[in-house]
């Protein structure tokens, strides 16, 4: 687990949540002149060699081109633990590590990606840390977790942070994420209304633009 290219980088983008707070789905919001999900894997895919989108069966996506490859749940709703496990089964043994991020962070930057990619180096996962919170939405995992990340998912965890504790995990400190992205604007994702307000407001787009777009 020395230095790697881009390539050998997969991402796993989940999309296939409730959108419960939200009232819609997230992934379809306009950010700009783009959906959500759009911004959000232009961003990663100038990083990650592959993109997998890990959508509910059924669900509606704006077109992404040749950049991503869908999938579908198998089964809804069985939380982020499934789409990594989901993605982590898709790619072949070219890749070696794999992004996972969730589809309402639009104000994801490359940088920011870069640096957490950078920060795996001989661990088995490099996870931020800042708030006092763990960010397995926006971590990296080397592939050599999959088979644990499926003994998690058959013992019925649904969520990656078990997998902190179960593996040689680098915690990324808040002082060096800001390394990467100084008012980590990374780690801000969107699940109500307000919050999707205030991202808006954060990247210069106003509610009327947005209105516009849909």
């Amino acid at each position: 687990m020395t230095s790697h290219d881009q390539s050998t980088l997969g991402a796993i983008l989940l999309c296939g949540g409730r959108s419960s707070r939200m009232g819609r789905p997230k992934h379809m919001l306009p950010f700009g002149e783009r959906t959500v999900l759009e911004v959000v894997a232009e961003t990663i895919g100038k990083v990650a060699g592959k993109i997998v989108v890990v959508a509910a069966a059924g669900q509606q996506l704006p077109d992404l081109g040749s950049a991503c490859e869908i999938i579908r749940d198998e089964e809804e709703f069985q939380g982020p633990l499934a789409g990594l496990l989901m993605g982590m089964k898709f790619f072949d043994s070219e890749t070696d590590r794999v992004f996972l991020s969730g589809c309402d962070v639009p104000m994801l930057r490359e940088e920011f990606l870069s640096g957490i990619v950078a920060e795996l180096g001989d661990f088995e996962m490099a996870i931020p840390e800042a708030d006092g919170y763990l960010h397995p939405l926006s971590a990296v995992y080397h592939m050599s977790l999959r088979d644990r990340v499926e003994a998690l998912y058959n013992q019925g965890e649904r969520r990656p942070r078990r997998l902190v504790d179960g593996c040689r995990a680098k915690r990324i400190s808040e002082e060096r994420l800001k390394q990467f992205d100084p008012d980590l604007n990374s780690l801000k994702n969107m699940n109500s209304p307000d919050e999707y307000t205030q991202l808006l407001r954060e990247a210069g787009f106003s509610n009327e633009t947005q209105d516009n777009n849909r």
